[in-house]
């Protein structure tokens, strides 16, 4: 499910993987469309909005509870919540 669009065509949102119900945040560039980094041992994650710097932001499940706003920047994921 794409979510948004900036202005050098990227797009954000989710899918959800064969058989499975928890939703994975994906990040689309030039038709190909890549997961993003998850919080150990959870699975369960949602990218919002790119910038045109090619950064998203989102949430993700970290544990019970605990869904931090989080930052996905050069391959990497960050809680924004800490």
């Amino acid at each position: 499910m794409a979510l948004d669009l900036n202005n050098a065509g990227q797009v954000c949102g989710w899918f959800v993987r064969e058989g499975g119900v928890e939703l994975h945040a994906l990040f689309w560039h030039g038709g190909v469309g890549t997961p993003l980094p998850e919080f150990p041992g959870n699975s369960s994650s949602t990218a919002v909005a790119p910038n045109n710097l090619g950064h998203a932001v989102g949430s993700a499940v970290r544990a019970a509870y605990d869904n931090p706003a989080v930052l996905w920047r050069d391959g990497t994921m960050t809680s924004l919540n800490d």
